[in-house]
């Protein structure tokens, strides 16, 4: 089995729910359990970096032991880079409280299997800070398409949380756009998502704003990288 390299001349698309190509890139693609990662099929036999994780929309309490059981079966494969995306979302999914409890659950999986979390969060930003402070993870939580007031970005940042901000910073008046001014480098990554966009664009577009040069943004994000996963 092959496992990706990653160098870092390379566009690193974070966080794809497809296995999006670059003209020079890598990508991470999601793997919803129950959604693209069932018992029955093996996305991981496929080459390529993953992340992996039960995603808010996609349990309830009827089967979500069974994809807690399975999310652990495949959470240390050398190809799993990350556990999400997972979190909480107050417009969809089971109660809240369950939200919060599985999500709990996959934090501690991570800090098991010592891999950082791909969180997504809507209209829970209150709780996802408590739960930081709750738990304290020495693992890192990196917040994925972020496009909310800057001000609470600011919150997340002074937390400890990484960020992986996606199209929405190719409009420049966007809340993604604003936050990304204040964001460390060394705190920065950057996705494609759900979207047809290409990752250079998004990279490019990151450049202007912060004013940093193609190449060196890059570097900072394939640094960010290594470091995330402990050079691998």
């Amino acid at each position: 089995m092959r496992l990706v390299n990653i160098d870092s001349a390379m566009f690193l698309n974070f966080h794809t729910h497809a296995d999006h190509k670059s003209v020079e890139g890598i990508s991470v693609r999601n793997l919803i359990v129950g959604l693209d990662l069932h018992n029955e099929s093996d996305p991981l036999a496929e080459d390529g970096l993953f992340s992996v994780g039960i995603h808010p929309w996609y349990f309830d309490e009827q089967d979500v032991e069974s994809k807690l059981q399975l999310l652990e079966n495949v959470a240390q494969s050398k190809r799993v880079k990350l556990i999400g995306e997972c979190g909480l979302d107050r417009l969809k999914g089971p109660s809240l409280l369950l939200q919060q409890a599985i999500f709990e659950k996959q934090i501690a999986l991570a800090e098991k299997v010592r891999k950082p979390v791909l969180v997504h969060c809507v209209k829970c930003y209150s709780e996802l800070l408590a739960i930081k402070k709750k738990l304290q993870p020495q693992i890192p939580l990196v917040v994925h398409g972020f496009n909310n007031k800057p001000e609470l970005g600011g919150q997340l940042l002074d937390a400890g949380f990484y960020f992986s901000l996606g199209t929405a910073i190719l409009r420049q008046e966007s809340n993604a756009a604003q936050l990304l001014q204040r964001i460390p480098l060394n705190r920065l990554f950057l996705e494609t998502d759900d979207k047809g966009n290409a990752i250079e664009e998004v990279y490019e577009a990151a450049a202007v704003i912060t004013k940093t040069p193609l190449n060196e943004l890059k570097d900072n994000i394939f640094a960010n990288w290594m470091s995330l996963n402990n050079g691998s």
